[in-house]
């Protein structure tokens, strides 16, 4: 009875987490009766590891500012002409912001996590239950904001979670903590109605960045990559090599200068009357505290850096970076961003390498100039550099990149937004990572899986291994089946957990019956439902353009078949793996019904089905 009693309670905890990953690992984590990782130093007094914790966070924003100032000076006349040559202001300027209404305060709130901050008066939870009645006074307050343009100085406070960067790390190091904002609730809701009359603004005046994947409907780390991988697998099909280099940012959201920051929304967002001055009011004044087991240090007012547990933040802090843009194509410098990522990449020739790697170091060191400027600090240390070739390649010369004072030499492979790029670009140790961490979560499932329903069972590996197996694996495409074997036989391990299957039982009905695509199918379903974006424009900008119509001049019939037009390719173990080549040739495959279908839920339906039924069948 008290087994059945607790099975029950922790299948009824596991719906009530359905998408919530970080729950679910706790939950995961009771069942396997794992006490809570307190992960902090050791101390005596909450309180005063508390204050000891803020004073280093801002003590360390103040020194990147000192050495950024040091650096400003050393370098005397720093060039970057073309950080704001090819910005033009835009066409209309904001200058107020539309009223918003009950309704859509509704939807907002109903949208938003459950999260609750130390200063709410009330809990997030408790909120949504009254949500009706307290709607419109919310929707009133929101109105005021953004017709006077003060952004209330009660909700400009934050919390700071301290989170160890990396799990083992050593924890009485203070530099390995991350500062995590936690704001009051009511501050978020402001912020994301301000968000997203900013962002229609920003996206009907065209003023983003065409390669900054951030905080942008339809964009994400998955297209972002596909198209750097696209132009990699391009260049290396053609006989030649790439550089690739991660740049990396120390506290990149905590050092960005207000002044600057203003100057540029006015200048070249075109913000104006109670709009900016809503974000003057939004960035002064702020203040942070740290809490350690609910004690809390004093608060420090901060003069630099926007929230980055804020909702408007992040995206202050893509508009702040847009010039980075400008300087890379001056360059002509392949280059993708996401946020405080940075992705530059540039062909060279085998047999030459020397010129494009003066190339690239004279557009870093221009970089590095603006962001000294900016108040943004490189880590020469930590950035990353990849010479990325095919096997058969004989590159001569051993190269390195030169960054400020630093010598970086070629890894092997390079982390880039969670996926691990190698130097043939075999993706051979991303689907090592991906086994590795699907293993780990397996074990854990399966100790506790006497407690759970197949259907509870289920949740957890659709959650915790179902969304690895998925994440990019747009660029697993045309891989050869022994890089892809590991994949397929965890997933076979996660059917088997799920339905109880024994191990000497053939796969394939148990596959069929939970009807789950093999891997090979599920990468091909995400390129094509990709590429139905990319042919309707609901896909970046940057993927749509590789994904050309087939039209002939003549009328032909094949003109109304929605045929794509396939690139000129060596098709040699890389050409056929770039996304323009991939696309045509697959979507060209499919039945005329399957891609006029009219809706992008309706092409799921029949593009699932249909790889369905063609492996199963």
């Amino acid at each position: 009875m008290v087994k059945k009693a607790k099975a029950t309670y922790f299948v009824d905890k596991i719906q009530e987490c359905s998408g919530d990953q970080k729950k679910l690992f706790q939950i995961v984590d009771k069942l396997l009766g794992r006490g809570k990782d307190n992960a902090l130093p050791q101390y005596t007094d909450a309180q005063t590891l508390a204050q000891t914790f803020n004073n280093y966070f801002v003590s360390k924003i103040t020194n990147i500012r000192s050495v950024l100032a040091g650096l400003e000076r050393n370098l005397g006349d720093m060039h970057y002409p073309a950080a704001n040559s090819s910005l033009n202001p835009p066409a209309s300027k904001l200058l107020q912001f539309r009223p918003t209404n009950a309704a859509e305060i509704t939807e907002v709130i109903s949208n938003s996590s459950k999260a609750t901050c130390l200063l709410d008066p009330i809990p997030t939870s408790l909120l949504r239950q009254v949500l009706p009645a307290v709607a419109p006074v919310i929707s009133d307050v929101v109105n005021e904001v953004l017709r006077t343009g003060l952004f209330p100085s009660d909700l400009k406070s934050a919390i700071i979670l301290p989170l160890l960067k990396k799990r083992g790390s050593d924890h009485d190091t203070l530099s390995n903590f991350r500062p995590v904002s936690n704001l009051p609730f009511i501050s978020k809701v402001i912020e994301k109605v301000v968000s997203s009359r900013l962002l229609e603004h920003m996206n009907d005046n065209n003023l983003f960045d065409p390669m900054q994947s951030a905080y942008r409907a339809g964009h994400s780390t998955e297209t972002a990559l596909l198209r750097v991988h696209n132009d990699i697998v391009s260049y290396v099909d053609g006989g030649q090599g790439v550089f690739l280099v991660l740049l990396d940012l120390s506290a990149a959201f905590d050092t960005v200068d207000h002044n600057v920051l203003l100057g540029f929304l006015k200048e070249f967002v075109g913000l104006g009357g109670p709009v900016l001055k809503l974000f003057e009011t939004y960035l002064s004044g702020r203040t942070q505290c740290v809490s350690v087991d609910g004690a809390m240090s004093e608060f420090t007012e901060l003069a630099y850096g926007v929230p980055q547990g804020s909702v408007l933040g992040p995206i202050l802090f893509c508009i702040y970076t847009t010039a980075l843009g400008a300087i890379l194509r001056n360059h002509n410098i392949g280059y993708h961003i996401y946020a405080d990522d940075t992705q530059l990449y540039c062909p060279f020739d085998i047999k030459s390498p020397l010129e494009s790697m003066l190339k690239i170091q004279s557009c870093i060191s221009e970089i590095r100039s603006w962001m000294i400027q900016h108040k943004l600090k490189i880590n020469d240390d930590k950035t990353e550099f990849l010479v990325i070739t095919s096997k058969r390649a004989n590159l001569s010369e051993n190269v390195e990149l030169h960054i400020g004072q630093e010598q970086i030499k070629s890894s092997t492979a390079c982390k880039s937004l969670g996926v691990q790029l190698d130097q043939y670009i075999n993706m051979e140790i991303q689907v090592k990572n991906t086994c590795r961490a699907i293993h780990f979560h397996l074990r854990n499932i399966r100790m506790v899986r006497d407690l759970l329903t197949p259907e509870a069972t289920a949740q957890l590996v659709h959650s915790l291994i179902t969304s690895r197996l998925d994440y990019c694996n747009s660029l697993l495409y045309g891989l050869p089946d022994v890089r892809t074997g590991p994949l397929r036989r965890v997933q076979n391990i996660a059917a088997r957990l799920v339905t109880g299957t024994p191990t000497r039982d053939h796969i394939t009905p148990v596959l069929k019956a939970l009807h789950w695509l093999p891997i090979k199918p599920r990468i091909l379903f995400k390129l094509l439902l990709i590429t139905y974006k990319c042919i309707h424009d609901l896909a970046p900008s940057y993927l749509c353009s590789l994904v050309v119509p087939d039209r002939k001049d003549r009328v032909l019939r094949s003109n109304s078949q929605l045929r794509l037009k396939v690139p000129n390719s060596r098709l040699v173990s890389y050409g056929d793996r770039s996304f323009c080549v991939a696309a045509a040739i697959e979507w060209n495959k499919l039945p005329f019904e399957l891609k006029s279908a009219p809706t992008i839920t309706a092409f799921k339906s029949k593009l699932k089905r249909h790889l369905f039924e063609s492996y199963y069948c």
